[in-house]
């Protein structure tokens, strides 16, 4: 009877670890990797599948969060050459960060064109970064640098820095802005510009093996104490 008893408490006692261990929370993190390809139609002519005929840009955004380190990672990558399409990106911004979102320490990674302008601001769309908007994050060329041709070979951006607020809004989308110039110098008006929201889907990390070592741990005890009960 007293070692029923005892065989009872320890299979609750493991029973409850499981729980806990199955119940805990995990490090995760969101990311978001949107293509579109634009035809400069209008601020909002870009697709999710190229079109048929005439010019267009890919446009590839791609983002990464470390929630626990309040960082994120983003990536923009444009690709001209498609029927004819030419042009010099000359700005971008992305607001992913939403509810009181504050961003600081940003800072570039890739940078081709050593564009000085970096802030927490949006895109003027005319080469140049208007204000502080909070979540948002804007590079251009209006303080130094240079236009970026486009054309078949990728141009990539690529800047990180912290947040604070949630990643995207209570709808599942994030505000995008990308505009390339005509002319090198900027002239000539835009050959295509970007100001549209984007719906996105979030994707996670797995927790890096920490559940998988604790439930082990869990079965090691289970173990220890069977054993301990037979003798």
């Amino acid at each position: 009877m007293k070692r029923q008893r005892m065989t009872l408490v320890a299979t609750a006692a493991v029973a409850l670890l499981l729980l806990l261990i199955l119940g805990a929370p995990r490090a995760s993190a969101a990311s978001l990797d949107n293509i579109l390809f634009c035809t400069g139609a209008s601020s909002t002519s870009c697709f999710t599948t190229a079109p048929a005929s005439g010019p267009y840009w890919k446009v590839e955004a791609a983002i990464q969060t470390n929630p626990g380190q309040s960082s994120f990672d983003f990536t923009l990558t444009v690709t001209g050459g498609f029927n004819g399409s030419a042009g010099f990106l000359q700005d971008f911004s992305g607001q992913y960060f939403f509810n009181g979102s504050q961003l600081t320490n940003l800072m570039w990674v890739q940078n081709p064109g050593n564009w000085v302008d970096l802030s927490a601001s949006k895109a003027g769309n005319s080469g140049s970064c208007q204000g502080n908007t909070p979540g948002a994050f804007c590079g251009a060329t209006d303080k130094g640098g240079t236009n970026l041709a486009l054309s078949s070979t990728a141009v990539v951006l690529e800047i990180k820095g912290n947040y604070t607020g949630n990643f995207l809004d209570s709808s599942g989308e994030f505000n995008f802005q990308v505009a390339a110039a005509n002319n090198s110098d900027g002239s000539g008006g835009n050959a295509f510009a970007i100001s549209a929201p984007i719906n996105g889907t979030t994707g996670s990390v797995p927790d890096g093996g920490m559940t998988v070592m604790l439930l082990g741990g869990a079965l090691v005890g289970l173990a220890t104490l069977r054993q301990r009960l037979r003798a």
